[in-house]
């Protein structure tokens, strides 16, 4: 659609079209459409006024910051996410979409002779106000006032909040041109490109990966948006090369201290029961002190999952993943 089209459109017409988008339908029965333009500009206003903000420790140290909508913006957000999910993704971004993850994002590069791996610095911070409304509501699909409006109800502080259902999906549409760029002009070079969240791998067999890094930096620079220096990774097959968690030397495979760590966890659990292992655990500084037994057992089960999903052959873990989902069910009794 002609972004002329909108030109022309009626202060009328606009919120036909806003409400058309059904951004509220859960109150169908409750508000009329007048109060549910009110509900939607309310909110747009007071936006900071619907977030809590929650402060998550991370495994390598530091806090990582997340802000959760209320009820009814979280709701906004889904509906808007609906709207979203329709749009084309580039296929060299892997995280947040049907068929993504961790697997399809390291798979590609499994063999290779040389990876680089680069972080994008506060990427969701990074991603502005006028970027999200660039690229998640154009001009040739939504009215000006209407585009201002969407955007206000995905972004917090110039940024997109890390804790809102629409910020992927959102993160994906604008970094699509990159995605796209980078992976065709790779592609050429016999490098392998892929991208999980503010995590950029690269790999070859052959070619100049500082080269790579050249022109993904100038690139960057003219999105506006950083390397994070501290995190840049080159490393040889002399070395464990591992993609979002994953080895890739030879095959798709779970570090082997982690699996060790797991088995570890497992024997002790079946040794001593799960109340006298939790407890222990409690007693380490291992876990919370909060933590209960059923959320600690999914905990582990999740675990197992994830060795069995990227490397099933590994020993005794589909047979593990077996008596844990046993024991778990004794908790729904």
């Amino acid at each position: 659609m002609n972004s002329h089209f909108w030109k022309n459109c009626s202060d009328q017409e606009e919120r036909a079209f806003l409400l058309d988008l059904n951004l509220l339908r859960q109150y169908d029965d409750t508000w009329s459409d007048k109060e549910k333009i009110e509900v939607l500009y309310t909110v747009s206003r007071s936006i900071n006024q619907h977030y809590l903000t929650v402060k998550i420790p991370k495994r390598t140290g530091g806090v990582r910051t997340l802000h959760a909508p209320d009820p009814l913006l979280k709701m906004i957000q889904k509906n808007i996410l609906m709207l979203l999910e329709t749009r084309t993704l580039s296929s060299f971004a892997t995280a947040y979409r049907k068929g993504g993850g961790i697997l399809p994002n390291a798979s590609p590069h499994v063999g290779k002779k040389q990876l680089l791996q680069l972080d994008l610095l506060d990427f969701f911070d990074s991603l502005s106000f006028p970027k999200v409304m660039a690229a998640a509501f154009p001009k040739s699909l939504f009215p000006d006032n209407t585009r201002m409006l969407l955007t206000n109800l995905c972004c917090l502080n110039d940024g997109l909040p890390q804790g809102a259902p629409t910020s992927a999906l959102i993160s994906n549409l604008i970094m699509r041109p990159f995605d796209d760029y980078i992976g065709e002009w790779c592609k050429e070079r016999g490098v392998t490109y892929s991208r999980y969240s503010d995590d950029l791998t690269f790999s070859t067999n052959e070619a100049d990966l500082t080269l790579v890094k050249r022109k993904v930096e100038h690139f960057l620079e003219a999105m506006q948006l950083d390397l994070n220096p501290h995190k840049t990774k080159y490393t040889d097959q002399s070395m464990q090369q591992r993609v979002t968690g994953i080895v890739v030397n030879q095959h798709p495979q779970v570090p082997r201290r982690y699996r060790n760590k797991l088995r570890q966890e497992i024997y002790y659990l079946e040794k001593y029961g799960l109340a006298d292992h939790l407890a222990c655990l409690k007693e380490k500084g291992e876990v919370a002190e909060s933590l209960i037994e059923k959320q600690y057992l999914r905990k582990l089960i999740g675990k197992v999952q994830f060795v069995c999903a990227i490397c099933p052959e590994s020993t005794g873990f589909p047979d593990a993943y077996q008596r844990l989902q046993k024991l778990a069910l004794s908790f729904e009794k």
